[in-house]
């Protein structure tokens, strides 16, 4: 019974060093023996990749060539040293974007400050000030600035419970704005009733007006005028209060 499949090399879609890896999950996961590795790779690379690798080996053919030897040739290929100085600087410019998550951004950090920074040591501290200087909200900022001991970890869940908070909060709001703009609305009258009269007013070529009933209330009197915008999309009822 085989686990998985591995498909040939797309340099368009994951680096060589990431095929690699998958590759020798498959193997594992498939108890691929020592001697059929170069088989099982070569079948798998894909026509493009075995054409590449055979000249880099030649004049040897690669199934002539260990695993090791094959792997090493097409990573040296393929996937070049970086310059520390160079990925560094990709790391140390990014910032979240408008539009991304807290995780999605922390992840995407993570992902760059992968070996080829060559942190080592100080890789945590490395990602929790980048994390922290990069964020979007002040407010989130402001809040892990203040933190003692602060140590990526934490201020990755600092921030993704302000932004969770954040988010349930607004949607609170956006549902105590719509209710209270129902209430405005009825008043005495309903939308529908609202709509009805304005078609009969503007059938009559009548201005859309509505005088609401009268109410004494310390012997002060409301009027209420409603104007209802009428488009192709949509009908919205308005009330101001004068």
């Amino acid at each position: 019974m085989n686990f998985g499949r591995i498909g040939e090399y797309n340099p368009g879609t994951e680096d060589f060093s990431t095929y690699i890896e998958r590759f020798e999950q498959f193997m594992v996961a498939n108890d691929v023996q020592e001697g059929k590795k170069v088989a099982v790779f070569l079948s798998v690379i894909g026509a493009k990749t075995y054409a590449l690798l055979k000249s880099l080996v030649s004049p040897d053919l690669p199934a002539q060539k260990k695993y090791s030897a094959l792997n090493s040739a097409l990573t040296t290929h393929l996937s070049p040293q970086p310059l520390v100085i160079a990925e560094r600087f990709k790391f140390h410019q990014r910032n979240q974007h408008s539009h991304e998550s807290v995780s999605e951004y922390a992840a995407d950090l993570r992902r760059l400050s992968d070996t080829s920074c060559k942190f080592d040591a100080f890789l945590k501290e490395a990602l929790r000030d980048k994390f922290v200087c990069g964020l979007q909200s002040t407010v989130i900022q402001k809040r892990l600035l203040s933190e003692a001991n602060l140590t990526f970890d934490k201020a990755l869940d600092l921030a993704l419970a302000m932004e969770l908070a954040d988010r349930n909060t607004r949607e609170m709001k956006g549902e105590a704005v719509g209710e209270s703009e129902v209430k405005k609305v009825s008043g005495g009258y309903t939308l529908d009733s609202i709509r009805k009269d304005h078609q009969r007013r503007e059938s009559s070529s009548q201005t859309s007006q509505i005088q609401g009933r009268e109410e004494s209330v310390s012997d002060v009197e409301k009027v209420f005028t409603i104007q209802q915008c009428v488009d192709t999309s949509r009908t919205s009822a308005t009330i101001v209060e004068k």
